[in-house]
């Protein structure tokens, strides 16, 4: 089983869109750093970074009982540090505000309509602010 995770900044597109590219990303290698720090902390995996977002598996090259757990707590972890960045290029350039989101592939590789929903419940209430 696998549990990936994924984070973005709030507001990154409309932002960086006014810098020039040398500079957003001088601005993220700290960002990223920190990022492959916290999940590497809980023994994730960085997939991929995608501008400002990240993809990181748990439970994949090395699998643990609890990838679903460390992932929920890397998620909060980076949550955190964000709300704590306050004078930092996080805070300065995106708002202070990072969205991310776990979801757990079982035995078939698919997510139950339940997850999905569950989800989207999740993202509504971090929306708005809950």
């Amino acid at each position: 089983m696998i549990t990936v995770l994924f984070a973005d900044l709030v507001g990154f597109t409309s932002r960086s869109e006014q810098l020039d590219p040398e500079d957003v990303r001088a601005m993220l290698a700290p960002y990223w750093q920190r990022l492959r720090d916290e999940l590497e902390r809980f023994e994730g995996t960085v997939e991929k970074f995608i501008g400002d977002a990240v993809v990181a598996l748990f439970g994949a090259p090395v699998s643990h009982e609890d990838d679903p757990e460390r992932a929920v707590r890397a998620a909060l972890a980076i949550r955190d540090w964000v709300a704590e960045e306050s004078a930092g290029v996080v805070d300065r350039l995106f708002g202070g505000r990072v969205a991310p989101l776990v979801a757990h592939f079982g035995e078939q590789g698919k997510l139950t309509r339940a997850d999905i929903d569950e989800l989207r419940k999740l993202i509504e209430d971090f929306d708005d602010g809950r």
